[in-house]
């Protein structure tokens, strides 16, 4: 029995020895949590989604706001009612001309808003019996007034077709009659099925396609606005 215990009391000592005389430790106990900290983490699971949820749902519109703004709200409801214009079109018109800037010049002399030319202001001038001089297009007011008349005639010169008013827009009236007149580029007289300027070309699809998208975001897709 002696023996024994003196074969025991030196694997004692030698077990020791390895681990430096610290006695071996067992695995540590598993805390088990309360059933209210799960209870927590799942109501804030919950929350975190329906938050994401929400979101999701509000960023288109504040997209649609960014992409296609509304500016000067006021002016153009007033001069598109005045001048019988759907104002997805004005709309398109000034993202496509100047991106809503104001006081934007181009170096063809076109000013403002909708980009209007200083010939072009003084000949709708003399249509309506006013006298403003030529930075007056840079007044937001001013600017989309004569940008909503020159598209109103132009739409009464070009039997209401938006693509052939738009066309002259870009690329004036003089240049638009003649290429109604030539089958090659118009098979009715009305409509456009080709333009010879690229330029020309490019912006009648930018601005339909902004008006387009205007139409479908603010205006339920109507065709007028």
């Amino acid at each position: 029995m002696a023996e024994k215990q003196e074969r025991q009391a030196r694997r004692t000592a030698a077990r020791r020895k390895k681990t430096g005389g610290r006695p071996r430790r067992g695995r540590p106990a598993r805390t088990k949590l309360p059933v209210w900290v799960f209870v927590a983490a799942g109501i804030a699971a919950v929350s975190l989604l329906a938050l994401l949820v929400l979101s999701s749902r509000e960023i288109p519109k504040d997209m649609d706001a960014l992409t296609y703004p509304r500016p000067y709200h006021g002016a153009v409801s007033r001069e598109a009612k005045e001048n019988d214009l759907p104002e997805s079109l004005v709309y398109a018109i000034m993202k496509a001309e100047s991106g809503f800037d104001p006081e934007a010049e181009s170096p063809a002399g076109a000013y403002g808003l909708m980009q209007i030319t200083g010939i072009t202001f003084e000949w709708l001038q003399g249509k309506f019996g006013e006298t403003l001089p030529t930075d007056a297009l840079l007044k937001p007011e001013t600017n989309i007034r004569y940008g909503c008349r020159c598209l109103r005639l132009l739409l009464d010169k070009f039997d209401g077709v938006p693509e052939t008013a738009v066309a002259a827009y870009n690329a004036g009236m003089g240049n638009v009659a003649e290429w109604l007149l030539d089958s090659t580029y118009s098979p009715d007289g009305r409509t456009l099925s080709a333009i010879p300027f690229p330029e020309t070309e490019a912006y009648v699809e930018k601005v339909m396609l902004y008006k387009s998208s205007y139409d479908e975001k603010y205006y339920g897709g109507m065709k007028n606005g």
